[in-house]
């Protein structure tokens, strides 16, 4: 899914906005969406689908061709989403402290 932040005077917000209505797949691919727009992460996202049973999601992070990848699997909808937020809140305290490091060394 593309999603865009659009920056304003008074904060930012995304483009499209999370529809309640989706369906939790749909959902997720937004909030995933939204961790690699702010923090440049590649980010893929799977279904793990069993008969009878509620849809588990794994998830990939990283590139194989840029250095390898992390992978987790097994979670519910819930546990994913909370994953995401924290690789989310990680790596946007890495891109602070890397460009806090930057300004420093000039």
């Amino acid at each position: 899914m593309n999603v865009t932040r659009i920056h304003t005077d008074g904060g930012s917000h995304i483009d499209p906005e999370l529809d309640q209505t989706w369906p939790e797949d749909k959902k997720l691919d937004w909030h995933a969406s939204v961790v690699m727009a702010d923090t440049g992460l590649h980010i893929e996202l799977y279904p793990i689908r069993t008969p009878g049973e509620p849809t588990r999601y794994g998830i990939n992070i990283g590139d194989f061709r840029k250095g390898g990848v992390v992978s987790t699997g097994g979670g519910t909808y819930r546990d994913a989403w909370d994953y995401l937020n924290g690789v989310s809140t990680g790596a946007r305290a890495l891109l602070r402290k890397q460009q806090h490091d930057k300004e420093q060394a000039t």
